[in-house]
């Protein structure tokens, strides 16, 4: 039987062909997609182009963070990461209600799109570099400065964890992590002053589920997000080392910031 993707985790929805005896069908880069009984896999139908129905995945990532920290009209999000997952976090937000919407993040091409998707204020953290400096700067940006309703964390580092409690209000504000999918070490954590004190909810957020991948089916096919702009780059299969080398890097393939590297083995698709 196929065993659940060891990155995703998603309930019945397979991304990847994780069948050990299944070579060459194991991997995320293989061409070719092992199915096994209609009962254990979900399948969609996607009618949009394919530059954009490869998105399906983080997108239904953000649908998952959204649907769990439920942003409703009249909060104020906060945003760290202004990759993909960022993006999408916040576009979906935008639609579940979130009256205002700060991004903490880069480089700024980034953080450029991310104002087509519902930013209203941008920070820069490669031209504020100071977390207190950008602490200051998100809190003067909420309503009367006192913080955050919904603070996303989207970055993937460990060390952007207590920056993100920072940005949260005090009473009943929520703290979503759908960023740190893999393990990035250990933080300093004071149960006092970063959750009792504040009345704080913490709400983790890993991969997707059935009612999440619907979701992001309809968005896409409604066309009210920007997906278009978001794939940046489309690589032959033998430059997914160039792709990964700019995700660890500074985010530049060919001199161009990415967004999101898709790879084409048979050449770009619209």
């Amino acid at each position: 039987a196929l065993r659940r993707p060891r990155t995703c985790r998603n309930r019945r929805v397979y991304y990847g062909f994780n069948r050990v005896d299944l070579a060459p069908f194991s991997g995320g880069y293989a061409e070719y997609m092992y199915l096994s009984a209609p009962e254990a896999t979900l399948m969609f139908k996607i009618d949009i182009p394919a530059s954009i129905a490869a998105l399906h995945e983080p997108l239904s990532v953000g649908a998952h963070a959204v649907r769990r920290a439920t942003p409703k009209p009249g909060d104020t999000i906060v945003i760290q990461g202004a990759g993909a997952i960022g993006l999408f976090t916040l576009g979906l937000a935008r639609l579940a209600g979130a009256t205002r919407a700060i991004v903490v993040g880069g480089p700024p091409e980034r953080l450029e799109l991310s104002r087509a998707f519902g930013a209203d204020v941008t920070i820069d953290i490669g031209a504020m570099r100071d977390p207190e400096e950008r602490t200051r700067a998100v809190l003067a940006e909420t309503p009367g400065g006192i913080g955050a309703d919904v603070v996303f964390g989207c970055v993937g580092r460990a060390t952007a964890w207590p920056e993100g409690i920072s940005y949260l209000r005090d009473g009943e504000g929520r703290f979503l992590e759908v960023g740190l999918a893999s393990e990035d070490g250990e933080i300093p954590f004071n149960p006092c002053t970063q959750l009792v004190s504040k009345n704080a909810t913490f709400i983790g957020a890993l991969g997707s589920y059935e009612q999440d991948s619907v979701v992001a089916v309809r968005v896409m096919e409604a066309g009210r997000l920007p997906l278009d702009q978001v794939v940046s780059h489309q690589l032959p299969l033998e430059r997914v080392g160039d792709a990964i080398d700019a995700l660890n890097s500074d985010y530049r393939v060919d001199g161009r910031a990415a967004v999101k590297i898709a790879i084409a083995p048979n050449g770009p698709v619209p």
